[in-house]
């Protein structure tokens, strides 16, 4: 779920959570944007916010459910997503509710 907002705490984001294990389940996992680290959502977050991303220019989820530190450092120890977009767009698409 969505985190309570007051005067402390900065915009709320959904945090990506691999295990289910909730907030005390250790770090989050590392997210990536076609293999590029991405920047902390907000000025007093260090998480990545997923949900700035369109879903419609993504092709396709990577996931690590273990600790890939080996590769990425220790910031994926919680393990890692790697949000890959399309290569290319053909047209326009719409979508709504």
């Amino acid at each position: 779920g969505f985190p309570a907002v007051s005067a402390s705490f900065g915009q709320p984001i959904a945090q990506t959570n691999l295990r289910g294990l909730g907030a005390s389940g250790g770090t989050p996992p590392l997210v990536l944007l076609n293999g590029h680290r991405v920047v902390g959502a907000g000025i007093l977050q260090t998480y990545v916010d997923p949900t700035v991303i369109p879903p419609g220019i993504i092709d396709r989820v990577e996931v690590i459910p273990d600790g890939g530190s080996s590769i990425y450092g220790s910031d994926a120890i919680g393990g890692v997503v790697n949000l890959i977009t399309r290569k290319r767009d053909t047209g326009a698409e719409a979508s709504g509710t």
